[in-house]
């Protein structure tokens, strides 16, 4: 387990030292990962380590692609809302649609923080669902881009 430990632990420092994530999260995560690979790890096909290796290093990968989606997703929800504030018109500026898009958003921002990935096609869904055509979706997801 010491070895596999020190394995754990050089990848969570490696992830974190290229992305600033904390290092004690990533090795949590790690930790995590590992315990799944140990559940389907087959002695015949690999060595334990090059195993661990990989699982591991995927379930990284894919944790910093999701942290780095809701941190941007966050910040993008924090600079409308600012926008907001700082200028009571900003609602004048957009459309009827976007600006019902957009309260749609900032209404229920952790509906659509859920399922990062599949976080616009969610929205999309809904909008189509209430009769929107996907060029006027289309439009709408342009002006709040431009916007923000």
């Amino acid at each position: 387990m010491k070895r596999n430990y020190n394995l754990l632990h050089k990848l969570a420092w490696s992830f974190s030292t290229t992305t600033g994530l904390d290092e004690k999260d990533l090795f949590q995560e790690a930790f995590l990962a590992y315990y799944e690979a140990l559940k389907i790890w087959n002695p015949a096909k690999s060595k334990l380590s090059t195993f661990t290796w990989m699982c591991v290093k995927e379930h990284l990968i894919n944790y910093v692609k999701r942290e780095k989606r809701q941190s941007e997703i966050f910040d993008t929800l924090d600079k409308v809302k600012n926008k907001e504030t700082s200028s009571s018109n900003l609602f004048e500026k957009l459309s009827k649609d976007s600006e019902k898009v957009l309260k749609v958003l900032l209404k229920n921002p952790s509906k659509y923080l859920l399922t990062p990935n599949n976080a616009i096609n969610t929205l999309i869904q809904e909008l189509k669902e209430e009769g929107w055509e996907t060029g006027r979706i289309e439009s709408v997801i342009k002006e709040l881009k431009r916007i923000v």
